[in-house]
């Protein structure tokens, strides 16, 4: 997630760069972090709300033109969400 983030960023802030972004098992919104209940303290830096508020990775994406970005295998929410038991935090 950290890594997309700052692909999609630095290809929006300066486009012509990049010709690719190549994104694998990312997520599809900022909102993935509020659907999976991502601990904020598991990646702080993205926990951005006011960002949030304005911007989301497909505003990141359409920046970043005329560079091509890819992307697969989003993570779904539940696929990333903590299980009852506390694992993974």
């Amino acid at each position: 997630m950290r890594s997309q983030v700052v692909a999609l960023v630095a290809a929006a802030l300066e486009p012509m760069l990049f010709s690719e972004v190549a994104i694998t098992g990312g997520m599809h919104s900022f909102g993935f972090l509020l659907d999976a209940a991502v601990p904020l303290r598991a990646a702080p830096e993205l926990f951005c709300l006011d960002l949030y508020k304005d911007f989301d990775l497909d505003h990141f994406r359409a920046m970043a033109a005329p560079a091509r970005v890819s992307e697969k295998d989003f993570v779904k929410p539940e696929a990333a969400a903590p299980n009852a038991s506390g694992a993974g935090r």
